[in-house]
Order: structure tokens, then C-alpha cells, then sequence
């Protein structure tokens, strides 16, 4: 047999494993929903924002006390935080990186008081600025938990162990709010005051505000921010309507379609929020797939949302694989968590153009040997931190055969 036939009779084997690989389950492509529930007593809960490691949410809804700030994680469940002394309702806004820090606002009769909870301290007032307003709002925190933003008269962070700071607004503008902030804390987002119109801002550290360049007489604000404040979304009002948008440094704002994001993973890569059109729907941007209606994307995945109907979606892991939002479950406003599927490679392995080709195959094989070309994918295909294992070749044959990781 001739290097020709060798060659052609090795390919033809391997595409024939492809199906076989495709045709098999496995079951460790790790997608799941889970709803929430309610504290005890409770009726309603609202998921407002998703530690970065994906395991606590910070959220709102009725429990035992009344319309309270809640915290979910795995091993508790759903708990109320309670409210500050006097207070009539209380929501929690932000969560820290580890979910051991939530930040939110308490309703008073004269107004909000802002405040920061941890599992040692409990709940705890935030400082308004001197001679500022009594009216207190806190929004986001980094991921350490040692800053957190929001308003008290104008945008603020509340930096641990130091007084609150207040953020000037773009130049010639008037007031502003900060709204999400960089999970290293170096970037906060909000929006100021200009001309009669709302400006999408972002401030580094207590510099002045940076207006994102939003064209002239629209409305914008900022709402998240990647891990090191490269990547920030949220919203612009276009002749059609509210308009999702996605800035970076190279790509000033880029409209993404009607709706609104609230979060954005750590790289900047997936982001998530609501579409409007009928109503509102829960949706993932992501730079591969554009913008999805998680309604009708999850059960794309396997997922089983009979009964419910997903509204928004308000924080996302850093990773990017865990989501979580709020939607009507069988008659009740209920919080819920997703879970992705791990990022899987490309069948156009070798990125020449060409999808699932000869070229592609060969390529992977080479690389899992430890030759891989500069262009190529990772040996870690399927995205699980093991390099060039049974299950990476697995991976590879279902993507190849046209299937998901």
C-alpha cells in the first residue's frame, strides 16, 4: 500500500470514528437549570447578580420578614439577609467574587440607605458622602469585596475601610450614577448627566468621568464591565428602540440589537441581559452566536423549562458556563441558575477557513502530540483543564460530525 492509500485508509478511519463518537452519550457535558425557590414562607425571589465562581447569587423577593434582600448558594439555599433597623423593604444588588459579600439597598421612609453584608458582620449601613444626600444606593462590588459603587447624590465608591468618594461626571455634564465595576476594581461604569440626556461613563479609579461616545442625542448607560474593564455593556436608545451594546477600547459601542445586558463574563466574550420584543426574555450575547433567547437556546442543550418562562438574565460567571435571572414558574416570580455546556474547540481546528476538513484532523492529532501549529485550537478541546485526553479526541469527533461538545 502506497503513502497515498495509507493516508486515505488512517482519514477514512477516523471519520468513521467520528459518528461512532457522536452517536455515543456522554455525560459530561455538564448543562443544568435549576430553580431557586423561595425562603421559608416566601413567594417571589429575583437573582440580581452571580458570584464570579458561579456558586452564590444575590437577589430579592418576599420571605418570612417581608420583601427582603436574599442570598442563595448551594449549601443554604435561600436566605433572607434582612433589612437595617426601621427599615421597610431591603434588595441585595451585587455580590463579590466568592459570594461572601453582597451589597444592596434598604427602603426607608424618607428614602434608600445603602448597605454591605457579610456572613460575620451581617448587614451593615454604608456612609454617605459629608454634606451629600441622605439618599443612598449601592449597586455592584469588585471581587475582592472591597469596593463597592452605586450613588449618594452622585456616583460613589465606598472603598473598605475608607470614606466614600465621590465620581465626577463626564465634562460639561451634571450628576451620575455607577451602576457595575470591574471585577479587579479598577473600573467603574454608570452613567452621567449631559444636555438633558443620560451618558454611558466609565471612571478609572477616581478619575474623571469618560463618556463611551454613544452618537449625540441618544440615551446610554453602562452596566458591567469584564474583569480587567476592557469589555463594558449595557444599553443605548436607537431610533428602534433600547439596543443591547458592547464597547471596547478598539470597537467604541456597538449596538447589538433591542434589549439590554446587565453582566458580562471575565474575558468580555459572553454577556447576558433581556430582549425586548413580545415582552422580555432572558438572553446570552456571545462573540460566536450573537444575541439568544435563552427560552428557546437552553432546551437547544437538553434543558427541560416546562413550566417556565425566563424574563431576564442578570449576572454571569466569570467563566462564562453559569447564569443566572428570574422568570414566572408555574404562577410565581422565581430566581434560576443555569449551567453551560464547557467551551468546546472549533471543527475548523487549524482556523484556515475550512471546517472539518483532512488538513483539520490532522492538525488536531498533531497537536495533541505537542506540535501544535500557531494558528491551531487547544489539545484541551473540550475546555475541562485536561490536555489531550480520551475525552479532548471524544470531543473532537462529536464537533467534527457536526454535534456540541
Amino acid at each position: 500500500m502506497g503513502a497515498f492509500e495509507r493516508k486515505a485508509t488512517k482519514l477514512a478511519t477516523l471519520i468513521g470514528l467520528a459518528g461512532a463518537f457522536w452517536a455515543a452519550k456522554s455525560a459530561a457535558l455538564g448543562q443544568t437549570f435549576v430553580g431557586l425557590g423561595f425562603t421559608a414562607d416566601g413567594s417571589s425571589s429575583v437573582a440580581n447578580a452571580l458570584s464570579a465562581d458561579g456558586r452564590a447569587v444575590s437577589g430579592e423577593g418576599h420571605a418570612a420578614d417581608g420583601y427582603r434582600a436574599l442570598r442563595w448558594s448551594p449549601g443554604q439555599g435561600m436566605v433572607s439577609l434582612g433589612a437595617l433597623p426601621g427599615a421597610y423593604t431591603s434588595a441585595g444588588n451585587g455580590i463579590n467574587g466568592d459570594g461572601s459579600v453582597v451589597v444592596g439597598n434598604c427602603e426607608f421612609q424618607e428614602g434608600y440607605h445603602a448597605f454591605r453584608w457579610t456572613p460575620g458582620a451581617g448587614m451593615m449601613e454604608l456612609p454617605i458622602l459629608p454634606g451629600g444626600e441622605t439618599d443612598t444606593e449601592a449597586w455592584a462590588v469588585s471581587a475582592d469585596g472591597s469596593i463597592a459603587v452605586g450613588w449618594s447624590g452622585c456616583g460613589v465608591r465606598w472603598p473598605l475601610g475608607g470614606g466614600p468618594v465621590c465620581l465626577p461626571p463626564v465634562p460639561g455634564g451634571a450628576g451620575s450614577t455607577a451602576w457595575g465595576i470591574s471585577g479587579d476594581g479598577s473600573t467603574v461604569v454608570g452613567t452621567s448627566g449631559l444636555r438633558g440626556l443620560n451618558v454611558a461613563t466609565r471612571w478609572i479609579g477616581d478619575g474623571p468621568g469618560i463618556n463611551l461616545g454613544a452618537p449625540a442625542g441618544t440615551n446610554s448607560e453602562a452596566w458591567a464591565a469584564s474583569s480587567d474593564g476592557a469589555v463594558i455593556v449595557g444599553y443605548i436608545e436607537l431610533n428602534n428602540g433600547t439596543n443591547a451594546f458592547r464597547w471596547t477600547q478598539q470597537t467604541g459601542i456597538q449596538a447589538l440589537g433591542l434589549g439590554i445586558l446587565y453582566g458580562v463574563s471575565g474575558d468580555g466574550r459572553a454577556a447576558v441581559g433581556a430582549i425586548y420584543g413580545s415582552g422580555g426574555q432572558a438572553a446570552l450575547w456571545t462573540t460566536e452566536r450573537g444575541m439568544l433567547d435563552l427560552n428557546a437556546y437552553l432546551p437547544m442543550l437538553g434543558i427541560n423549562l416546562s413550566g417556565w418562562s425566563l424574563l431576564g438574565a442578570n449576572g454571569i460567571s466569570a467563566d462564562g458556563r453559569t447564569i443566572t435571572g428570574y422568570g414566572w414558574h408555574d404562577g410565581h416570580e422565581e430566581a434560576w441558575i443555569a449551567t453551560l455546556p464547557r467551551p468546546c474547540g472549533s471543527a475548523d481546528f487549524n482556523h484556515d477557513g475550512d471546517t472539518a476538513t483532512d488538513a483539520d484532523i490532522e492538525a488536531f492529532f498533531a497537536c495533541l502530540a505537542g506540535n501544535c501549529c500557531p494558528t491551531c485550537g487547544s489539545a484541551d478541546f473540550n475546555g475541562d483543564g485536561g490536555t489531550a485526553t480520551d475525552a479532548d479526541i471524544e470531543a473532537f469527533f462529536r464537533v467534527l460530525a457536526g454535534g456540541s461538545c
